[in-house]
């Protein structure tokens, strides 16, 4: 299986995922989405709730998947109402919210994972190159890529190396930690 995943948080990124879901569709298996009512910072949130635009997504619904994560009674998201300290959120908050897909679909060791942000899409002429690399290295690889930020026309210049690919077996028991590896 090849699986694209992403977490969101605010409907300024719902064009972003429509946009993903377009060029993903013809390889791979699964699109899952998936937003927390809270903040990477812990704050509260309201959810974004996809299902008030669903006639975007129903074309693809064969493919995608789209979860609202409840997390008030949740044991490990940190949670305040003053948001958290940056050390925090980059050691609990960013890793757990990464690897909740986790929780949400069932893969094998052989099974490819492509992990992006709503606004970071992978052009679909990509995909199978990017299988070839991480076969050929048998590691994950760092997706460098530029992208979209705060609105859909501003593409930004800036090398950006979190969005990552990996097979599950590179990922499995480790929070995603794609700092290593070839692009």
């Amino acid at each position: 299986m090849k699986l694209l995943k992403t977490n969101f948080y605010s409907p300024n990124e719902v064009p972003f995922l429509l946009l993903n879901l377009q060029e993903c569709y013809e390889h791979v298996d699964k699109f899952i989405a998936y937003e927390f009512n809270y903040t990477k910072s812990g704050l509260k949130k309201d959810f974004v709730d996809l299902s008030k635009q669903w006639h975007l997504f129903e074309p693809y619904e064969d493919k995608f998947e789209y979860h609202k994560i409840n997390l008030d009674d949740d044991s490990v998201y940190i949670r305040d109402d003053f948001g958290i300290c940056e050390r925090i959120q980059k050691t609990i908050n960013e890793p757990y919210s990464r690897n909740y897909f986790t929780k949400l679909v069932s893969l094998d060791d052989e099974d490819y994972v492509f992990s992006v942000d709503a606004d970071e899409v992978v052009y679909s002429e990509a995909y199978d190159a990017i299988c070839q690399l991480i076969d050929e290295k048998d590691s994950p690889v760092i997706l460098r890529m530029y992208f979209f930020w705060r609105k859909i026309n501003f593409l930004t210049n800036k090398d950006w190396r979190s969005p990552c690919a990996c097979k599950f077996k590179h990922l499995k028991d480790k929070t995603q930690m794609c700092y290593f590896g070839e692009t």
